[in-house]
């Protein structure tokens, strides 16, 4: 999928489904400035893999079912819930150092990893959203160093999850939104906030926002 630089891709509802067991390339010279899609499905078969060659915003969700959707260099923006759904050698790959992810739904969106790692997340809603987690989020991978997670407005929910940041790196809470949104919130059994593996610690700094928690496992942490 290619949008010029002139060219318009206006998706305000409907589905795009990438299938096939070829490579789909998508490129989208200026996201934001009605070069968007709206819900967006990989179901590729055999190697087949959906490889960003721009930046690209998803005003909509984001389902991986089979093949691999690969960010390569380039930043990823979803306004709605994240599912990887594929297995084994499928799913996504955010592993670049330079790519980012960026959450920035006005409502709560959910997030299921399917045990793929992502590099640099940004949770930045448009409203009071809260970012919901379904699974284990694994954060940080081939950052080396610097801010693997940033909540900068609305809310970040463990729910009874575990959020593991990469050694050597920051998770950074600076939304100021009012509770519950603007909080870190972990009132469910099992919820924990660990190093992704390896040795080292990772760092946690709040400089604006609340804490509500119940239970909540730290280890690891400077």
């Amino acid at each position: 999928v290619t949008v010029g630089a002139s060219g318009l891709l206006d998706m305000d509802d409907g589905t795009l489904t990438f299938d096939g067991s070829s490579d789909s390339v998508v490129t989208t010279p200026t996201p934001g400035a009605n070069q968007d899609f709206y819900r967006v499905v990989v179901n590729k078969s055999g190697a087949g893999e959906v490889r960003l060659a721009s930046n690209v915003d998803i005003n909509g969700s984001l389902v991986i079912d089979d093949g691999v959707f690969d960010s390569d260099t380039f930043d990823l923006t979803v306004a709605q819930d994240f599912t990887n759904n594929a297995s084994g050698a499928d799913g996504f790959d955010f592993s670049d150092a330079s790519t980012q992810i960026t959450f920035d739904g006005s409502a709560a969106q959910a997030v299921l990893s399917g045990g793929d790692p992502f590099n640099a997340v940004v949770y930045a809603s448009s409203s009071t959203g809260v970012l919901v987690l379904l699974d284990t989020m694994t954060v940080g991978t081939g950052l080396g160093a610097g801010t693997s997670l940033q909540v900068t407005s609305g809310g970040l929910k463990l729910n009874g999850q575990t959020l593991q940041i990469q050694p050597s790196t920051t998770f950074l809470f600076t939304s100021s939104t009012a509770t519950p949104n603007g909080a870190l919130t972990s009132t469910t059994r099992g919820s924990a906030i660990t190093r992704a593996g390896g040795a080292g610690t990772f760092t946690m700094t709040f400089e604006e926002g609340q804490i509500d928690v119940n239970h909540l496992d730290l280890s690891y942490m400077d």
